[in-house]
This record gives C-alpha cells, structure tokens and sequence, in this order.
C-alpha cells in the first residue's frame, strides 16, 4: 500500500490519498506519517482520498483493527473534520463500518463520500456560520 501526504490543498488541511493493496500496516504507516509531520497540528481537517486504492483484502475484522489504531491516537488527531473518499460500494460499507466503530470513541467528526466533490461540500458546509 503506497500513499501520499499534502498540506498543499486550497479546502483541507490535509490530504492523503492512497494506492495499492489495502493492508492494516499501510493504514498504520500513513497515520503514524501524518501525525509525526512537523506540519501536522490536532484538530486538522483531513481528506482520506482512497479512490486508487484496491481494497479487495480488507475485511470488517480489518476495519476493527484500524478503528483500533483511530482511537489509540484520538488524542493527537483532535476534533477535526476526516472525510472518506471510496468511489465503490464495497469500499463505502468499509468505510461505515470502520466510521460506526469510531464514532463515539473520537473527537473528530466523520463523513464518507462517492467523489472529492461530495466531500468538498460537507465541508464547506460544515465550516459556514450557522
């Protein structure tokens, strides 16, 4: 599993976007990445852009591992907003049953979309005064 790591991004914070076969220890790698950056402050909103990766392998026992991982590091990841981009619906009941996993147990809030599009206007949305 190969991903890249930008703060460059107009909308997000930050933007990681993956490719390759999907494993736990990828997930892992990008996360403990991200949060060992320099740039990296708590509470960033972050974009999980997983439209290239092959998620085949994954399984819910592996989205339990990985909202294992999540909570462990809540802390330092803080109450930012974390959009999931998978462009499939094998890859959206990942997503949801790693979000159902998370959701009580974070400070972050999670959204799971189709399409960069769809995620861009969650959170814009999100940031509009009410």
């Amino acid at each position: 599993m190969k991903h890249t790591i930008s703060f460059d991004d107009s909308l997000w914070d930050v933007v990681v976007a993956t490719s390759g076969q999907a494993n736990l220890g990828g997930f892992r790698a990008f996360i403990e990445e991200l949060l060992t950056s320099p740039r990296f402050r708590p509470g960033m909103n972050i974009l999980a852009d997983h439209t290239n990766l092959d998620a085949q392998p994954l399984t819910s026992e592996h989205m339990r591992a990985l909202s294992g991982i999540v909570i462990d590091f809540d802390e330092r990841i803080g109450p930012g907003l974390c959009a999931t981009v998978v462009p499939s619906p094998h890859k959206f009941r990942l997503a949801q049953t790693w979000q159902k996993l998370v959701q009580d147990h974070v400070l972050m809030r999670t959204g799971i979309f189709y399409s960069r599009e769809f995620a861009d206007g969650w959170l814009r949305s999100a940031q509009s005064p009410a």
